[in-house]
């Protein structure tokens, strides 16, 4: 990106905590930088014509502002700085024309369920997988079970939720305590459906590693390994 009087538009929940390594990113790169926001932040009352304010469900109400400011300043990208927020950054690039990743395959990313039943389809390994509802009683699914295996939310993060289990007891334990956890308010709220299901899958002993990259037209450019 050649970045002399470029821009790129931040999508920076009010809860997230990656703010200021997005914000010294953008002012070491010297670009023009619009952040859309939930509610008003420390900073917006420094920079007040490079911040919006508004309902991430209503962003329309607000696209003639953010295209106006697009085509001012040449945007390039438009970034949700987390998983909160990666759906309106699709819904905005594809509104504003710009190059994206498609809402589908980020729709993907935030149900666990739906990723692996597209990986499978795929021909991609994958651990065995079956989904079932937080309504089910947990001796109707013993007989597909092996162990030990993972109990999991379909769309928390940060590993929330995630139990290994080693027999039918801990499985039940298991499934009540996810049971309890999706039936918080706040947990129900943010996942509205999903907040129904439990994914279970097969566990796959050894070494974890987690990588951190960008696809960038196919192809990965690894920035941690972890």
């Amino acid at each position: 990106m050649n970045h002399v009087n470029s821009s790129v538009i931040l999508i920076i929940p009010s809860a997230s905590y990656r703010t200021n390594p997005f914000m010294d990113a953008a002012t070491k790169l010297d670009i023009n930088i619009l952040v859309i926001t939930d509610k008003s932040q420390v900073f917006s009352e420094y920079y007040p014509d490079n911040v919006i304010t508004m309902n991430f469900e209503h962003w329309q109400e607000s696209i003639e502002n953010i295209r106006e400011w697009s085509e001012r300043y040449d945007l390039k990208a438009v970034i949700g700085v987390d998983e909160e927020s990666i759906i309106l950054a699709a819904k905005l690039s594809e509104s504003l024309c710009i190059e994206h990743n498609s809402l589908e395959s980020v729709k993907l990313t935030k149900n666990k369920y739906l990723m692996r039943s597209e990986l499978k389809k795929s021909g991609l390994k994958s651990p065995w997988f079956k989904r079932f509802s937080v309504h089910e009683t947990p001796k109707d699914i013993f007989a597909e079970l092996s162990f030990p295996c993972v109990l999991k939310p379909t769309f928390l993060s940060a590993s929330q939720g995630v139990i290994r289990v080693n027999s039918f007891e801990e499985f039940g334990k298991g499934c009540e305590m996810l049971s309890d956890l999706l039936a918080e308010e706040k947990v129900k709220k943010r996942g509205g459906d999903q907040a129904n299901w439990i994914l279970v899958e097969e566990y796959i002993p050894g070494k974890e590693v987690s990588i951190e990259g960008i696809v960038n037209d196919g192809k990965l450019k690894d920035l941690a390994i972890f």
